[in-house]
């Protein structure tokens, strides 16, 4: 059923037209209307792939058949419409973007009215009504808002910026022809930064160090302070020094989290390096893969801030959601100080390694993989989401992949020999355990 393979567990995404379409999207914005008891006020957003407009307007047409206000903020990035969704009050809002994902995907992000993404739950009750098909009809209206300079002006509020905070500084900037076009550059700017802007448009718009070579050519001509990549929505940030070389997302997080854990509580995820633990020092509280988890996990503890490797950072203070702008700004302030260099070397030093193994039943396989760790008595540092367990001076975390049957397993250690013989065992092992 086409329903049980888009309805994911964070959002709702396939491949444009054969699972995504105009006619799936207004359905779905009739059964969200009916989700909404056909009333209140829905935001809608999207990036710019060459099908999310369309689908925009099919999402809207069905939604406003179904008796709801629509606020159309156009192309925008994730954290615009989460900015929107909390400053306009509305009862929900809608992201059209496959994020990071290839162009020949598409799909829906759902946010609830306080800026987080919709639970899993609360989908599947909009999913069962699409289901069956049958829907309420209404009166519903649309507004066009212009969201960007509210949402600009409100970040360099909160931040203490000014039109001096990046003068002198030449920066580089590719948005993989993701929406964060729209943001940073403009952003920058008014910081008083000179910008470039790499306008090809990506066809897997994951900012990887093999995706983003084109910056690191750009950046060593024009001989800029900094490189800055974002994805197809702009909620991640992903980045190279001023010498080309690739800023890794867990030395991101490494710097992002040392530096608000002197503001309040910072929040990072089960799968960060060892890296993170041992430069930031003190407390962080540790959450599930995954932004949904561990902005949830955030506004419990009553965090400021919440990170992971993947290069989503969240600033609580100013909006629910992975900002890779507002984290951009933050990089390029502390690259002008002179402070990027030097906390880079000071970052611990661990060689990593991954792997994946396919598996009949990846939940099955990973029960066999926790029994067989307690037999050998091996030191389990957590559960919180897979296990995590440390073996000499390796580290390794094994959990189970969230959409597919799928095993991921990380190692880690300072030495690289240990790491590599490590995940042989480890791989071995799932081998093992996967039929």
């Amino acid at each position: 059923m086409v329903l049980d393979t888009v309805f994911r567990q964070y959002d709702v995404r396939g491949e444009y037209p054969s699972e995504i379409n105009e006619n799936f999207a207004e359905k779905l914005g009739r059964a969200t209307a009916d989700y909404l008891g056909n009333s209140g006020t829905v935001i809608v957003g999207c990036d710019f792939r060459p099908s999310s407009g369309r689908l925009k307007e099919a999402l809207i047409s069905g939604l406003i058949k179904g008796g709801v206000s629509v606020l159309d903020i156009s192309t925008c990035t994730t954290d615009m419409l989460t900015f929107a969704t909390i400053t306009y009050k509305s009862d929900l809002s809608i992201m059209v973007t496959a994020s990071h994902l290839p162009l020949k995907y598409n799909g829906f992000k759902y946010v609830s009215k306080q800026g987080v993404y919709l639970s899993e739950a609360e989908r599947s009750k909009i999913k069962g009504i699409l289901s069956k098909g049958e829907f309420k009809g209404g009166e519903g209206k649309v507004e066009r808002l212009s969201v960007l300079d509210r949402y600009l002006n409100s970040m360099k509020t909160l931040m203490n910026w000014s039109s001096r905070t990046l003068s002198g500084t030449k920066l580089v900037t590719y948005p993989m022809g993701g929406t964060a076009i729209l943001t940073l550059p403009k952003l920058l700017e008014d910081l008083g930064a000179e910008v470039y802007v790499i306008r090809e448009v990506a066809e897997d718009p994951e900012p990887k160090d093999e995706n983003t070579t084109i910056l690191r050519e750009e950046l060593l001509v024009k001989k800029g302070l900094l490189g800055l990549i974002n994805d197809g929505d702009g909620d991640r940030l992903a980045a190279r020094n001023h010498d080309g070389n690739y800023i890794t997302g867990d030395q991101l997080l490494c710097i992002f989290a040392k530096l608000y854990s002197k503001l309040g509580k910072v929040v990072v995820t089960i799968d960060s390096s060892s890296a993170v633990f041992e430069y930031v020092g003190g407390e962080l509280i540790v959450s599930k893969v995954g932004e949904a988890n561990y902005v949830v996990d955030a506004v419990k503890q009553g965090a400021i801030f919440g990170g992971e490797p993947s290069g989503h950072f969240v600033d609580l203070r100013f909006t629910p959601s992975g900002s890779g702008t507002l984290f951009a700004a933050i990089l390029a302030e502390i690259a002008k100080r002179g402070d990027l260099d030097k906390m880079l070397a000071e970052i611990p030093k661990f060689h990593t390694y991954r792997v994946k193994v396919a598996c009949r039943d990846r939940l099955s396989t990973m029960s066999r993989v926790v029994a067989d760790l307690e037999r050998e008595g091996v030191e389990i540092l957590s559960r919180i989401d897979g296990v995590k367990y440390r073996v000499g001076g390796a580290t390794v975390l094994i959990r189970p992949s969230n959409t597919e049957q799928v095993v991921r397993a990380t190692v880690e250690s300072k030495d690289a020999e240990e790491a590599k013989n490590m995940l042989g065992r480890v791989e071995e092992m799932l081998r093992r355990f996967s039929t």
